[in-house]
Order: C-alpha cells, then structure tokens, then sequence
C-alpha cells in the first residue's frame, strides 16, 4: 500500500464493481448472447458468489466464478458450432459452465454446489459421468485434429482412466476455444502429457520451458547473443555486429503458430510471470523491448501477435509442499485453470497396472500376455 503522503500526490480514481444491468448489456453487445441467457448467468454469478469456497477461503466471493470466466463462459456460446435445428442451448450453456468452473475447484462437496446452481437455474440435469465418457472424448478429440492415428502410435502407453478422460475433455475444449490453460495437480498426474497429447494431435511444435526460481524473462523471450559465424568479407566485418538477438520459446511459437507450455509455472518469481499478461490476453501480442529498435531506428520496437492456432499452456502442483505457492489471483484468473486429481478407484489402478506389466509376468494365476 502507498503512503500517504505519496498517494495524496496523486488524483485518486475508485472503480466499483459493474452493476448487474450494465454486465448484461455488455454479455449481450460482445459475445451476441440473448438477453435471457444474459439474466440467467448474471443470477447464477451473483448466486456464487454467496458462497464461499473452503479451499479457498480469502478469495472471498471471487472464489467460484469471476468476471473473466464470465465473459469465456459467453465467449464459448458464441464461438460453438453447431447446425442442427432443435439444439438445446441451455443445456450447452449448463455443461459449458460445468466444466469451465467446476473444472478448477478441488474437492466434491465444491463441485456439488456449482451443480445445484446450474441445474437450478437452467433447469437442466447434469451428468459428469456421461460428460466425460470415452465417446464424447473421441468425439472432441477427433474434431481437433484430423491426425487421431498418432493417438495410439505415439501415446500408446496411456491408460484413459475416468480421471484422464476428464482432463483430455476439459483440456481440449479450452484449447479449441484458443483459451490459455492452467493444469494445477500432483506429480504423475498426467500434466505433461496431455499437452504433448494435443499438440501431437493438432501437428503443431511443442515448445517447452522449466521454470525455477532463478528463471529470467531472457528464458522464454530470447535475448542478445555473441555473433559466432565470422563474416567473409572485409566490408562485413566493418559493418558486423558482435551481438545478434535470438529468439526464444515464446516467440518461436508465436512466430509458428506452436504450442508453448510453461512447466511448474509457480516456481517462477511473480515480476517474470507478469510479462506474459498481454500473450494471456484476447489479442495474444507481445511488444519485444529487450530487442531494441528495428532497422536502427530509435522509435520502433517489434510488436508480435500471435496467430490463431497459437496455444499457451501452463502445470503447477498445488500449493503446500515444500518451496510450492500458488500463483497470484491476477495470473490465475488469466487461465483457464483445470484440477487434476489422482486416480484413486480400484478399478483405475487396476488398468494401470495390467498395461504395465511385462508380457509373461504374474502377479497371480492369470497371466498377462
């Protein structure tokens, strides 16, 4: 907090929260949404955020539902395809807000007041179970890339448990609205993978970055280097530079239309992260100041925008363990952020275990071949 003394230096401006006429007119106007649908997510925010979430306790009524997943959850509808004529759009919304705010919270009783809220104002019935079916999973994955061959060839080792199938929907159907993701779990959980998985899926080059605490902005932007191929000529040398830029992961994969994936995301310093605020946002743009100007030219600097089939993806564990945090609610609330629980059913382990036993090894009378 400013002193005092430095704040009355300044005019003081106070934006309060947006009233609720007003966020309907602006639902409306920008994601073209009718004004019934309109009302019903306005209700069901408000209703929200009379809850408090005990996982998260001093998030205080941002805790289940913010304005920016508001206004993704309006994003969805107006984005999604559909032809037929007799759709149910209020069913569509209710899975939608579903697996965007349900998605992210970490325990039942959490995900059991976000489905009382949708089914009472949408007047829908949801069923996680068949949401997240092998059906419907083939059937996103499928729509996302024309590739689905390089599913069993490539990731032939991964066992599509309830919990995998869970992550490989929410996941795609974030990415398929081009939305950041933010996957929040432990290790072994499947992360990575799924990353990979989807990224293979839509053909596009995975960068990858490992973030510590030592982690600079040069790690993912690039940065000056020496130059190492010696000129050949002596009219070269004389106008040669010793330093050239190189670019970087983020920008390789702006430049490329890839995928960039920032794993343990939490182990960076606060003052890194925040350089990608403006790669999290709609127009997905970076101004590269490090490089200094173009063409000599003291008043340009390069602006990047990323393409539509740029895609940002983030892991984390969870906060609690040794030298682990949490990110800041203004970084979270940027992704699209996706738990990712252990699979702990009997049934889950055993179709782990029967996939990695060596052919003609037994753990019992029946023999795995």
């Amino acid at each position: 907090v400013l002193s005092r003394a430095f704040r009355n230096r300044f005019v003081e401006l106070h934006f309060d929260e947006l009233p609720s006429s007003e966020l309907e007119t602006i639902l409306h106007k920008r994601c073209s949404l009718p004004p019934s649908y309109c009302s019903k997510l306005i209700k069901i925010m408000l209703d929200l955020q009379s809850y408090r979430r005990s996982s998260s306790v001093f998030a205080g009524k941002q805790g289940f539902i913010t304005l920016r997943d508001l206004f993704r959850w309006a994003e969805r509808y107006k984005m999604a395809e559909q032809t037929e004529k007799e759709y149910d759009w209020l069913q569509h919304l209710a899975n939608d807000g579903f697996m965007l705010l349900a998605g992210r919270v970490r325990k039942q009783d959490e995900v059991d007041v976000i489905q009382d809220v949708l089914e009472k104002h949408f007047k829908r019935k949801l069923c996680p179970q068949s949401l997240f079916s092998k059906e419907n999973v083939l059937k996103l994955l499928s729509k996302l890339s024309t590739q689905i061959s390089t599913l069993d060839s490539k990731f032939s080792h991964i066992v599509w448990t309830q919990g995998m199938r869970r992550l490989a929907m929410l996941v795609g159907r974030a990415l398929e609205f081009g939305e950041p993701v933010l996957l929040v779990g432990d290790t072994g959980c499947g992360k990575t993978t799924i990353c990979q998985v989807f990224a293979a899926l839509a053909n596009q080059k995975l960068y990858s970055v490992n973030c510590h605490l030592h982690m600079e902005t040069s790690d993912f932007l690039g940065g000056l280097r020496p130059v190492r191929q010696k000129p050949k000529d002596k009219e070269e040398i004389d106008t040669s530079r010793l330093f050239e830029w190189h670019d970087g992961p983020l920008v390789l994969a702006m430049k490329e239309d890839g995928f960039f994936l920032l794993d343990e995301i939490s182990l960076a310093d606060d003052s890194v992260l925040e350089r990608l605020n403006s790669v999290l946002e709609v127009e997905k743009s970076l101004v590269l100041a490090e490089k200094g100007s173009l063409n000599d030219k003291d008043n340009e600097v390069e602006l990047l925008t990323a393409g539509k089939k740029f895609r940002i993806l983030a892991t984390m564990n969870p906060g609690g363990d040794f030298g682990k945090k949490e990110l800041s609610p203004a970084l979270r609330n940027r992704f699209t952020e996706i738990w990712c629980p252990q699979s702990t059913s009997r049934e889950d382990l055993i179709q782990i275990i029967t996939r990695n036993l060596r052919p003609g090894l037994s753990l019992s009378r029946t023999d795995y071949k």
